[in-house]
């Protein structure tokens, strides 16, 4: 059974949210080579707990 309560019919998609998200997605789109800088602050955060970790277990061990 389909049934469409009167109060949340603004929840189906239509013309005018489609119109409004517009700006939003050409405001948070991300440039071409950002998964590039992605990978490069993915792998100085790796080295960086690589180091703290080493570190710790020195401190440990000491």
């Amino acid at each position: 059974m389909d049934a469409i309560l009167p109060e949340c019919q603004y929840l189906q998609p239509g013309l005018k949210s489609r119109a409004q998200m517009q700006p939003w997605r050409q405001a948070l789109a991300l440039p071409e080579d950002a998964g590039t800088y992605l990978v490069e602050i993915a792998k100085f955060l790796a080295t960086v707990a690589l180091i703290a970790t080493s570190g710790l277990l020195l401190l440990l061990a000491g």
